[in-house]
């Protein structure tokens, strides 16, 4: 008998329901909504608190820039592989086997979305740079 074909793994191709179009720009208007509202309110707090004057601290900002980035992208898809515009669009992100995505490639994905116009890049290919670049893909729940 030929050992050959024990040793032999045949990967399953796995079906995924990958978001449409309209679900994509759906998760990118609430997330940039939602993104601007923590930034505003974290400047906000942080100047009412500490008494800031009117000009802004351009360290602080990019402080609070990051922090909110990485709240609405980094620990919601981490955490609930959604951010809040994937609840409202009920997709998911998945790896591409169809398992919840660890954390690499979910920081994978949010630095990939500081690439320069990258949040357009889903709509002139068959998956944003984000999603290729972490072998992840979107899908409806």
């Amino acid at each position: 008998m030929d050992n050959t074909t024990n040793e032999n793994i045949i990967l399953e191709e796995v079906k995924l329901d990958i978001a449409s179009n309209n679900s994509r720009v759906t998760n990118m208007i609430a997330d940039s909504i939602i993104f601007y509202i923590i930034y505003y309110a974290l400047i906000s707090y942080s100047y009412e608190m500490y008494g800031a004057d009117t000009e802004s601290d351009p360290l602080l900002d990019l402080t609070f820039l990051l922090v909110s980035f990485l709240l609405v992208y980094t620990v919601t898809e981490y955490f609930f592989s959604k951010t809040i515009g994937k609840f409202i669009s009920r997709t998911n992100v998945v790896n591409l086997d169809g398992t919840k995505p660890g954390l690499r490639s979910i920081l994978s994905r949010t630095l990939c979305r500081l690439i320069p116009c990258e949040a357009f890049s889903f709509m002139f290919l068959q998956n944003g740079l984000h999603d290729k670049f972490s072998k992840t893909r979107v899908v409806n729940d």
